[in-house]
């Protein structure tokens, strides 16, 4: 299955931020350059006939065309999906001096030193809102040629399993973890100076935190947790009325949902139910059960 960068012709790339509660695609390719970058948890996918598992600080790159699908992912998965259209793709391999398109290996993973995590997540988060042409393709550019930099180095002198085991020894903070699970109660629309109280930090620390493991600010986190949300209870529809869901997903109002939608998704809602009744996109949840069903 190809799949299309929900995004206007006008932009040269697309990011998006993953997680369990996130909508997921059967086996498919894309046309565009693909690059993944794990904050916590694990995946693991399947790319061509080879596995590949994915943990904190790993790095991963599809070139256009290859095939992969999601075989698992862990309760607290956190991760960042980036699709670049060609033009961006060719001038970010002369800027790195790093070739991925029309090569033999059509992907391919390495590991990220934690600052070098942190900096990339603030580089996604910075375009994830970021609705002008003008300002995203030059931040995409930058995005990708650090990106392709980095497969260069560290896929080349490290090696990816070795990195990934030490990766796995990096833990959340207790007050992230405590704030995440209470974004995640739809019905507790808690102000942050009650959220920062209940996880036992000062509101500005817990901000400054959150972001900085999470990769999105608390707002955003809520958002994309409600939007997920949604996305589970509406499923295909079928007489169900859109804005009720909204507002039992924790939205305020359809304008507001709908902003959010999009910014979470890349498209507007009714584009999503349009992908829904064609199979073309699952939520997590019961597109794990289905893999699980065919291979039983």
């Amino acid at each position: 299955m190809r799949l299309d960068l929900p995004r206007e012709r006008e932009f040269e790339a697309g990011i998006w931020y993953s997680t369990r509660a996130s909508t997921w695609y059967p086996t498919h390719h894309h046309d565009e350059l693909e690059v993944k970058l794990v904050l916590w948890g694990n995946t693991r996918y399947l790319m061509g006939k080879e596995e590949v598992e994915l943990g904190p600080g790993s790095l991963l790159w599809l070139a256009p065309g290859q095939e992969h699908t999601l075989l698992t992912v862990s309760d607290d998965l956190a991760m960042w999906v980036a699709s670049f259209r060609k033009r961006t793709a060719l001038a970010a391999e002369v800027a790195s001096d790093m070739r991925v398109i029309d090569q033999r290996r059509t992907w391919g993973a390495c590991v990220l030193p934690p600052t070098h995590v942190r900096d990339f997540s603030t580089l996604h988060a910075g375009l994830v809102r970021c609705e002008e042409p003008a300002l995203v393709n030059p931040r995409s550019l930058e995005l990708l040629t650090r990106a392709l930099v980095s497969f260069r180095k560290y896929g080349r002198s490290q090696d990816f399993e070795a990195m990934f085991d030490r990766g796995r020894q990096s833990a959340l903070h207790a007050a992230v973890g405590r704030a995440r699970e209470l974004l995640c109660d739809t019905h507790a629309d808690l102000p942050l100076a009650t959220l920062a109280r209940r996880c036992g930090l000062e509101g500005s620390r817990l901000s400054r935190v959150f972001k900085q493991q999470m990769g999105l600010s608390i707002v955003q986190f809520r958002n994309h947790f409600r939007i997920q949300q949604f996305i589970a209870r509406f499923g295909r529809g079928d007489g169900r009325n859109m804005l009720e869901v909204a507002l039992d997903s924790g939205f305020g109002s359809y304008p507001q949902f709908h902003r959010a939608f999009h910014q979470v998704t890349g498209y507007a809602p009714s584009e999503h139910l349009r992908r829904v009744r064609a199979g073309v996109v699952f939520p997590t949840h019961q597109f794990v059960q289905a893999q699980r069903e065919q291979t039983s």
